[in-house]
């Protein structure tokens, strides 16, 4: 599979119809059609907001399919992000812009010292994500030839951290039925 532009790919460009479910949560559940429509009306109240390319946006949400919508966590005050997504959108004037390509940034611990931003780039997730799943795909197949379905990517911990994003993106990109249950 040929990796889209971006990480939003893997959610707008996903083969599942409008009307499948995609992401759920233990009380909700949002079919492909509505997350990618959810998708799209964020990215236009950010344009409306005045939020460019390159610019941070903070995502501050509990673990439902909505955080998912958004796609991008990052720590707040030291990025100087352009609008923080919450219940609604708060606007800011000391951005910070970005090199092209970057997708996301997470934030060390600060056990060894200051906390320090890791930039992810769509690409090198994009590789990260191919490399596990190149070894998964050449898996033996079932007797009749057929490809074994992709398992449900159950989430159990906070996409807030690194690897709680790395499993939504992976189930995306894995194309597994009821791709994400956050």
């Amino acid at each position: 599979m040929t990796a889209p532009a971006s990480l939003s790919g893997l959610l707008m460009q996903h083969p599942f119809a409008d009307d499948e479910p995609l992401l759920h949560a233990r009380d909700e559940m949002l079919t492909a059609g509505e997350a990618r429509n959810e998708a799209r009306a964020v990215e236009a109240r950010l344009r409306d907001a005045g939020v460019r390319p390159g610019n941070a946006v903070a995502v501050q949400m509990p673990n439902t399919p909505h955080v998912i919508t958004a796609m991008v966590g990052v720590w707040l005050e030291a990025t100087r992000p352009a609008a923080v997504v919450r219940s609604r959108f708060e606007p800011r004037t000391d951005a910070r812009i970005y090199e092209p390509g970057t997708a996301f940034v997470m934030w060390t611990s600060g056990t060894t010292g200051r906390p320090k931003p890791i930039l992810h780039a769509h690409s090198a997730y994009f590789e990260l994500l191919d490399r596990v799943l190149g070894s998964l795909r050449a898996a033996p197949r079932e007797a009749s030839g057929a490809v074994r379905p992709a398992s449900p990517n159950l989430i159990p911990v906070s996409l807030a951290l690194n690897a709680g994003l790395y499993n939504v993106l992976f189930g995306l990109r894995a194309g597994a039925a009821d791709a994400v249950h956050v």
